[in-house]
């Protein structure tokens, strides 16, 4: 049981580190690139709604798997939707036309790290440090909040409660 534990842990690790950076490293350097300062704050709204779409769709279409304790199908349709976008993704996608910057990768990452790189923009640190509180707290807290739903409030029917909620802030 241990065993399995620790090797849950660690791969739901791996899947953060390898889905946060190809979002935030690639992703969102991708979405910056291939818009105008004209376009971007509408590209990026509707961007922030996905995720919140995703999970209504997710918890609404799936819940019969999860509630009927089916999860290798529940994580077999999620899993494969995944790839089967990212598939063409990959070969609908256009590559930016904004020059690439010079050195290597991991010097552009100790170069933002340095502290005198944060020194000279201290608003987008505070915002990064901000950024990662709140990411840390919604990792802590959203796992909780169907349970929480479920065994303290009574309310079975948790896909219609999360539903409205998701498409409250999708609004």
């Amino acid at each position: 049981v241990m065993v399995a534990i620790i090797a849950i842990v660690a791969l739901d690790c791996l899947m953060s580190v390898l889905g946060s950076t190809a979002n935030d490293a690639a992703f969102n350097a991708w979405v910056t690139d291939s818009t105008t300062s004209g376009n971007r704050a509408k590209v990026d709204s509707v961007l922030a709604t996905l995720p919140l779409m995703a999970m209504l769709i997710v918890f609404g279409a799936l819940d019969p798997l999860t509630r009927g304790g089916h999860w290798l199908a529940f994580f077999s349709v999620v899993g494969g939707v995944t790839a089967v976008i990212g598939v063409i993704a990959l070969f609908s996608l256009r590559e930016s036309q904004q020059p690439r910057p010079s050195g290597s990768y991991l010097s552009s990452v100790v170069h933002g790290l340095k502290p005198s790189t944060m020194r000279k923009h201290p608003r987008l640190y505070t915002a990064l440090l901000a950024w990662a509180a709140l990411g840390t707290s919604t990792q802590v807290f959203l796992p909780y909040l169907i349970i929480y739903v479920q065994r303290y409030l009574n309310i079975e029917g948790y896909a219609i409660v999360l539903a409205s909620v998701l498409i409250g802030a999708a609004v």
